[in-house]
């Protein structure tokens, strides 16, 4: 089931993209990308998360946000602030 967890994620993708210049999912072909998506393959967002010099705490809010387990991510946005 989708609840506010999915908003969660879209926002960490947002603030992912700000802070490194590119989307969470990237690939070669938007069959690529979907595939990327589906199986949650954000090992090269947090490596560029790591190598973005954006404020550790930040990062962490980030990766946190993009949590591939629903449960693993903030209940909703008011858990953010």
């Amino acid at each position: 089931s989708v609840d506010a967890r999915a908003d969660v994620f879209a926002l960490g993708g947002i603030l992912a993209a700000i802070l490194t210049g590119k989307p969470p999912f990237a690939g070669n072909s938007v069959y690529d990308t979907i595939i990327r998506a589906a199986r949650a393959e954000l090992d090269d967002t947090f490596a560029r998360l790591d190598a973005s010099g954006a404020d550790a705490e930040l990062v962490a809010l980030c990766k946190w946000c993009l949590a591939a387990k629903a449960d693993d991510r903030p209940a909703n946005g008011t858990a953010l602030t």
